[in-house]
């Protein structure tokens, strides 16, 4: 290849780059949704004092638009953007509602993964195991187009499956010493109400609105 053709070459890939980069930029001002991979260092969420960016929320979100989307086949295998837009009798659009399960679910986590680290609480050879076994399979049920725009190494999702993993452990722990059961200690159970009382947490609303939730790992 002579150097002409090769500051050819080279002016093209620029160009792409450049339209690239013009064509999310162009998204984001004019559907007023942000490119969720682009922004995964900025705190979207607030615990006890302790941010959360929107990369520490990449499971969540992953699992969220997964569990979802399963539903979604089931209702209409050949249309299953459809189901995203339903209105569900339990008050609410279910796109709106999956979307607030994502920050229900890191805000529990993130409370009972404090209180273990406070109590000094770590997974034990048995509970690496099983870990070891949900990281691989979380990886694996992530399409490739799903990994590239959730934006985060499978590293990154192995951490905050392992601080998922003991945050389950110690709701395990604290439910036993509350005399109740695990379940009682989920998302909207009355237990875990009363508990998340005595904590705190702000969501950077402006940020979370702005994520268009259904369209990260998925596309429709």
């Amino acid at each position: 290849m002579s150097r002409q053709d090769k500051l050819l070459t080279a002016a093209v890939l620029f160009m792409i780059v450049v339209a690239v980069a013009f064509a999310a930029i162009y998204r984001s001002d004019h559907t007023g949704k942000l490119v969720y991979n682009q922004h995964l260092e900025e705190t979207v969420l607030i615990v006890d004092g302790r941010e959360l960016t929107l990369g520490d929320l990449a499971v969540y979100i992953a699992y969220e638009e997964q569990l979802v989307e399963q539903q979604a086949l089931a209702y209409d295998y050949s249309n299953p953007e459809a189901y995203w837009n339903v209105y569900l009798n339990n008050g609410g659009f279910v796109k709106l509602l999956a979307k607030q399960a994502v920050i229900d679910m890191a805000v529990h986590d993130e409370i009972f993964y404090q209180m273990a680290q406070q109590e000094g609480i770590a997974l034990e050879d048995e509970d690496l195991e099983e870990l070891s076994m949900t990281q691989e399979d979380f990886w694996l049920d992530l399409s490739e187009y799903g990994r590239q725009h959730l934006g985060v190494t499978r590293e990154q999702l192995d951490v905050e499956l392992e601080k998922k993993a003991l945050a389950e452990k110690y709701q395990q722990i604290y439910a036993e010493s509350q005399h109740s059961d695990f379940d009682g200690y989920n998302t909207g159970e009355r237990p875990y109400e009363k508990l998340l009382e005595q904590h705190s947490y702000q969501i950077k609303e402006k940020l979370w609105e702005r994520i268009d939730f259904g369209n990260i790992t998925l596309t429709h």
